[in-house]
């Protein structure tokens, strides 16, 4: 159908009708040949068409014109997440808000859901030791969850794996208290991580049920659940389309001997032929196959699969060990792996569907124990453990087919401050020049979840912070450091001739029509004001002015929809006074006339220096963090722009900001690489390593985050793919690898060779 919406006319609707060439319905020019309805309930006046049935002998509620409209009384209303308007609580689709749009992360959600502002880990960290864990793929995202798990006691850490790089994260709305001992596995059907029981840390166990969305945990209150447990094994069964869990250790410290399977609302107990009771086993989906494989030990190691109503034993012979033992499916040789102590046997073990056999190898893991493996899309993973004699480990081994390889250590910038960061607005990566001591020559870039040392060759070495803006016009970096000025390209830098003006502490920002503009205080004069000078062609600088007084360490941004640069604060006085005096004062400049204009706001940020205001995509504001007081305290309370009011609005943040963000230094914040928020970049401490980290804040709902890489409508928003525009920015990602065990019937797979994606009873 059209994305126009048309209404059947009904009696029941029409609170009165008016027929004409072009109508005019409520703020809405109604296209030729229609009439205006006004719906009773919430007194809202649409255009509507009369030959339009799609709705008739529909029930009320029922999505319509493509999931733009509702269906009442057998018409199609334009009510429906993205209309401007907060629809009838009639409608079984409730929202909560609705400005008008189907993206995420302006306040509003695709699904139009309120959204909070929100702190997470951007970067990549290196992964602490761990044993005891839970890991599980989550497709429809391309991620590799991990969660708890012990070192030093139990943690209730979230990691996600992203291409190669972990990043650790702190969930929206926090999550599960910590513990050991637990299962995870990726409900297909679902698109969630479903993840049951455990240790807690006061050492009792637990029966809780969480699922991951790909941005937050939910803790679920099924009717029935399974005794509190730990040591148990799960897997997804895709032909049934049910979580499958077997045993584990419960209360008095009994092994348990029941299968339970999870539907995505309830635990269902399944009675029949089962294992003997065990712990510390291991399950795995085979979609080669299309059943669950289970091994333990119980009298011997065993072998057993399920068949969604009982479990049949498959082999009474096979690997040494059955627990603390990891099994995974490999795409490659269509076998399942399993992975422990082989005595110092360079043999791997492998099921064929009907027998284990092995094979000599060139390498494998660690003698670990106490692992989680998964298995991705480029094969299967295996994390952490307890090595004997060491303790546990970090290391990650990653399976290509013959061999076990450890991936190369992820690269990040070492522990940092006050070096320049920008955004390559084209290229959509963030940059990191030196390190503020005048040292440093790294110039890092981080792309995606990645970072990369780009050159060593950092030609504007000088102690103290430069500042930088991204050049739309010549798609360059423009940075500055007193006394020099260069532009980096992405592959090689250009060092102007020209020195650059006497400004002290200054800010620069680009300015679409005019350039590269750089603003501060004059070195010469008593009290000289504000000067704005903006780069020419070549290097050189033209003054366009003067106007506010003298200051240093201001904060600056651009608004491109206002079209002016935006200044806050800074440290106030001459050059020679010894007096500090912060200012909270905020002052526009038109590039257009090169006039100041000093706002008066009927709230605002309390006084500060060394602030940073960096625009936010998604809401189309600036955000004003970070700084310092004339008391030195290091405010953590985050501000926007209200444009349309000339006022600043103060921002509500969930939960605490990331360790060590705030106390931010001039140039640090700048808009993120797709968009949605902004991101800087501070130390972050893992254990006793530290790391420079990329913190994002960003507007995040309840509901899951979109997914790009799949035609996958995870929002629920009728859109999917890079017809959502939630994938704008992702959508010139490469297209996703497909294998045996994705959860899609993809070309070239039938139910005879790969059952476990097209047997599933909601295959894509």
């Amino acid at each position: 159908m059209s994305a126009t919406p048309w209404l059947v006319i009904g009696l029941a609707l029409l609170g009165g009708c008016v027929r004409s060439h072009v109508t005019q319905c409520g703020d809405a020019l109604c296209p030729e040949d229609s009439v205006c309805v006004t719906y009773s309930p919430t007194g809202g006046t649409f255009c509507a068409r009369a030959d339009d049935t799609e709705c008739q002998g529909i029930a009320d509620g029922t999505l319509c014109d493509e999931m733009s409209g509702t269906c009442y009384g057998g018409g199609c209303l334009p009510v429906g997440c993205g209309n401007g308007h907060i629809d009838d609580p009639v409608f079984q689709h409730p929202e909560q808000c609705d400005d008008g749009n189907r993206k995420s992360h302006d306040g509003c959600s695709s699904s139009c859901t309120n959204e909070v502002s929100t702190w997470t880990v951007e970067a990549p960290g290196p992964v602490p030791p761990i044993h005891a864990h839970a890991m599980a793929y989550d497709v429809a995202r391309d991620t590799i969850v991990m969660f708890g798990g012990d070192r030093e006691g139990p943690q209730a850490e979230t990691w996600l794996r992203i291409g190669t790089h972990w990043q650790f994260v702190r969930p929206a709305g926090g999550g599960p208290s910590a513990r050991t001992g637990h299962s995870m596995a990726y409900d297909g059907a679902r698109r969630y991580v479903v993840m049951f029981g455990g240790f807690g840390q006061n050492g009792k166990l637990t029966a809780e049920t969480w699922e991951w969305d790909g941005a937050r945990w939910t803790p679920r209150a099924p009717a029935h659940a399974p005794p509190p447990r730990s040591g148990q094994a799960m897997a997804f069964d895709a032909i049934r389309g049910v979580v499958v869990m077997f045993g584990g250790t419960g209360a008095g410290d009994v092994a348990l001997d029941d299968t339970w399977t999870w539907d995505g609302t309830d635990w269902t107990q399944v009675a029949g032929p089962k294992p003997p009771a065990m712990s510390e086993h291991a399950m795995v989906f085979d979609p080669a196959r299309g059943e669950v494989l289970l091994l333990g030990e119980a009298s011997g190691v065993v072998t057993w699969r399920f068949d969604g109503t009982a479990w049949s034993r498959a082999a009474t012979s096979g690997p040494p060990h059955g627990e603390f033992i990891t099994l995974a499916f490999d795409p490659t040789t269509r076998t399942v792996l399993w992975t422990g102590d082989t005595g110092g046997a360079l043999v791997q073990w492998e099921w064929n569907g009907t027998q284990w056999q092995t094979r000599p190898v060139s390498a494998l893991p660690d003698r670990t124990y106490d692992a989680a493996a998964t298995t991705d899309m480029t094969g299967p993973f295996l994390l952490g453990g307890m090595v004997p004699g060491i303790g546990a480990v970090a290391a990650s081994f990653s399976w290509n087919g013959t061999a076990w390889s450890a991936p190369p250590a992820a690269l990040a910038p070492s522990a940092r401050e006050g070096m320049t960061v920008a955004l390559d607005a084209h290229r959509r990566r963030v940059e990191v020049f030196g390190d503020g001591t005048g040292v440093s020559k790294e110039v890092w870039e981080l792309v995606g979840a990645e970072w990369k040392l780009v050159s060593q060759s950092y030609p504007l070495l000088a102690a103290g912070q430069g500042v930088a803006a991204f050049d739309e016009a010549r798609r360059a970096t423009v940075v500055v450091q007193d006394p020099k000025s260069g532009t980096w390209d992405g592959a090689a830098w250009s060092v102007d001739t020209m020195a650059v003006p006497a400004l002290r502490t200054s800010q620069l920002a680009f300015v679409p029509g005019t350039g590269v503009a750089i603003v501060g205080a004059a070195v010469s004069g008593a009290m000289p004001p504000v000067r704005v000078l903006v780069q020419q062609p070549g290097g050189t600088w033209a003054d366009r002015g003067g106007g506010p007084r003298t200051r240093t360490e201001h904060a600056l941004g651009y608004d491109p929809i206002a079209k002016k640069l935006l200044l806050f604060g800074g440290v106030l006085g001459g050059i020679n006074s010894f007096a500090v005096v912060v200012a909270n004062d905020t002052w526009s400049w038109d590039p257009a006339t090169s006039e100041w204009t000093e706002l008066a706001p009927l709230a605002g940020p309390m006084a500060r220096a060394s602030a940073s205001i960096a625009w936010d995509a998604a809401r189309a504001r600036l955000v004003l963090v970070g700084g310092t007081t004339t008391s030195a305290i290091t405010p953590t309370d985050v501000w926007e722009w209200d444009r349309l009011h000339d006022s600043w609005e103060p921002l509500l943040i969930s939960g605490a900001p990331p360790d060590r963000l705030i106390g931010s230094t001039p140039s640090s914040a700048v808009p993120a690489p797709d968009g949605n928020g902004i991101v800087i970049a501070r130390t972050l401490e893992y254990g006793a390593t530290s790391r420079l980290a990329m913190f994002r804040l960003q507007w995040s709902g309840p509901g899951p985050v979109e997914d790009c890489t799949q035609r996958l409508d995870l929002d629920r928003d009728g859109l999917a793919g890079c017809d959502d525009p939630d994938c704008t920015v992702q959508c010139d990602q490469t297209p996703r690898h497909e294998w045996c065990g994705d959860f899609a019937c993809s070309s070239g797979e039938t139910a005879e060779t790969c059952p476990g994606d097209c047997g599933m009873p909601s295959a894509p």
